[in-house]
């Protein structure tokens, strides 16, 4: 048989970028096997199957395993191993998904983290800010007293949005309803994250106004007191609260430290 045409495995391992070790691999589990071998044991495969390397390696990506694609090649008729493409296809798309979202989710902490890192700290100021709707998840107020155990309710709010089909997008933060805050009791009630498209969600909407604004850094104990300086200070300057308290977390969820010192926005809807 003439083999002018035909690569030995070294050449046609360069030609697919991988190893000769891959292809004695593939070999033995039944998969791309040299179209000629040799009297001498010289194995040598045809250009045509880098398009057969390409397709398993594909397949692989999407998670099948050799055996998986071994099976459908060999054993599945034109329509059936189209069938397991598409299959294939529709994993590809879901991991696509995943990957966008994450994407969007590091790019806004970013943009949130770079914001912590320039502004001025403990000083009240008013914006006015459109309407957002976010998703509430009720939490234990005795489990938000410490930073410990405020990770343990987020961690719970995380896996049941995954356990319904749902995705965290930030901003993150903590309710504190407006009756406690006037009467100096910071405990949460609700955390939040922007609404997306899911299952069992409780949406509300932060309303459209003029709010008092104020990042704070520092542990639990000056956050409490910066946020009752806040209070104090809206209600010098002639304003009424109007709304529940909402902190935004700022760049806790790029930045870990020993400490217990964090960044937090509070926003206070005023009139």
């Amino acid at each position: 048989m003439k083999t002018k045409k035909l690569l030995k495995v070294g050449e046609f391992a360069r030609l697919c970028h991988t190893t000769k070790e891959t292809l004695l691999h593939y070999d033995r589990k039944g998969l791309l096997q040299p179209r000629y071998i040799s009297e001498n044991g010289y194995r040598f495969y045809s250009m045509e199957q880098f398009f057969d390397f390409d397709m398993i390696s594909l397949l692989k990506e999407t998670g099948s395993s050799l055996e998986e694609i071994r099976e459908n090649q060999n054993n599945c008729n034109t329509l059936e191993y189209i069938g397991f493409i598409k299959k294939r296809i529709e994993v590809l798309y879901t991991e696509h998904l995943r990957i966008l979202h994450r994407m969007h989710m590091l790019t806004d902490l970013t943009t949130i983290a770079e914001q912590a890192l320039t502004v001025e700290f403990d000083k009240v100021y008013f914006e006015n800010r459109d309407a957002e709707k976010v998703r509430y998840y009720p939490v234990n107020p005795e489990k938000m007293l410490t930073r410990e155990d405020s990770v343990e309710c987020y961690s719970a709010c995380l896996m049941y949005d995954l356990a319904h089909g749902n995705t965290v997008y930030p901003p993150i933060g903590m309710v504190i309803p407006k009756e406690h805050a006037e009467n100096n009791d910071f405990s949460t009630t609700f955390l939040f994250s922007k609404a997306s498209k899911g299952r069992d969600m409780v949406i509300k909407e932060i309303k459209k106004g003029s709010y008092a604004c104020l990042f704070h850094k520092g542990n639990m104990p000056s956050h409490k007191a910066a946020l009752k300086q806040m209070i104090e200070a809206i209600v010098d300057q002639k304003h009424k609260i109007d709304s529940d308290v909402y902190v935004y977390d700022q760049m806790n969820c790029i930045l870990t430290n020993r400490d217990a010192i964090y960044i937090a926005k509070y926003e206070i809807k005023v009139v």
